[in-house]
C-alpha cells in the first residue's frame, strides 16, 4: 500500500495518519512501484485521464470514486 500528492510532506503526512508504509512525491513514482497493483485517484477531474492512463500502462488497475455520485445516494 502506498500514498501519493503533490508534495512529498503531504504524502508523508496522509501515510502517516492511516498507517500506510510508502509515501510518494508525485503519482507517477507511485505507479512506478511494481507492488501497486491498484490506484484509486482522488485528485481534481482534470488530472484523472492522465495519472489513469500512466497507472493502466504500468500494469495497475485504476478507479476512481466521486463525491457527487455519493452524495445523491447516502
Amino acid at each position: 500500500m502506498a500514498v501519493a500528492a503533490r508534495s512529498l510532506e503531504s504524502a508523508e503526512k496522509l501515510a502517516s495518519r492511516f498507517s500506510i508504509p510508502r509515501a510518494y512525491e508525485g503519482y507517477d513514482k507511485l505507479a512506478e512501484d511494481p507492488d501497486v497493483e491498484i490506484v484509486y485517484i482522488g485528485t481534481v477531474h482534470s488530472t484523472h485521464r492522465d495519472i489513469a492512463m500512466y497507472a493502466s500502462e504500468r500494469g495497475a488497475i485504476t478507479f476512481f470514486l466521486k463525491k457527487d455520485i455519493l452524495m445523491q445516494h447516502f
